[in-house]
């Protein structure tokens, strides 16, 4: 029985593709120890999929594979709440463009 190739193998689009790969160079390029490296990835990881998913916890813990506890949990370990509250206003901003745009046609 073959095994099933994890998710990221062989897809760059991936939010832990994009994250490996961004925290690899940095960690080649500013010396940073394992333990910096780990959390820079799991801090990466989580952000590229809340931006992916307009903040939405929910949609970004199941991409991640994670309960939404965890990731809340994560989130707030790494404070990285108010990153997410920057991209749910972002998205807010994008929506509000997009209805004043249908609005004027």
């Amino acid at each position: 029985m073959k095994k099933k190739r994890p998710a990221f193998v062989g897809n760059p689009e991936t939010p832990l593709a994009r994250a490996v790969a961004e925290t690899s160079r940095l960690l080649l390029e500013y010396s940073y120890s394992e333990a910096e490296g780990v959390r820079l990835l799991k801090a990466r990881m989580l952000l590229d999929a809340l931006t992916d998913h307009g903040g939405n916890q929910c949609k970004a813990a199941r991409a991640l594979r994670l309960h939404r506890n965890t990731l809340s949990r994560q989130v707030e370990e790494l404070r990285l709440l108010d990153r997410v509250t920057e991209i749910r206003a972002s998205r807010e901003k994008m929506e509000q463009a997009a209805g004043r745009v249908k609005m004027a046609s």
